[in-house]
Formats: structure tokens, C-alpha cells, sequence
């Protein structure tokens, strides 16, 4: 997705965030996304080695640039 290379490309996922932060990012350019209109992408781009991801204490995953 577009949208989340160029988040990576401006340093977004420099630090660890969760989908619901990318979201609330999304939001700020004037894109809306559900959660699950983003997970697909997300998983994408963490087998593609440009971000990986770990589960927080909440038990939510959380990407960030690799």
C-alpha cells in the first residue's frame, strides 16, 4: 500500500506502533482506514522485511521499521 510505504519513508515506523496508532495516522493525512483494511498491508510489509513486529503487553502487535 502506498500509503504506508510513504509512512515508512518519512520515518512513521522509527518508532514501534500499533494499528490503531497507523490509523489515527492515516487520519491525520486525510485517509480513512479500519483496522482491518490495514492488516493485510501491514503483514505484507513484515514478510517483505521493511518492518518487523512484535506483541506489546496489551497483546497487540506492534510494527516497526526494520
Amino acid at each position: 500500500m502506498p500509503t504506508l510505504e510513504q509512512f515508512i519513508s518519512e520515518g512513521f515506523f522509527n518508532q514501534k506502533r500499533t494499528i490503531g496508532a497507523v490509523v489515527d495516522h492515516c487520519k491525520t493525512k486525510a485517509r480513512n482506514f479500519k483496522n482491518n483494511e490495514l492488516s493485510g498491508s501491514l503483514g505484507r510489509l513484515v514478510r517483505n522485511n521493511k518492518l518487523s513486529r512484535t506483541k506489546n503487553a496489551d497483546g497487540q502487535w506492534e510494527y516497526i521499521k526494520k
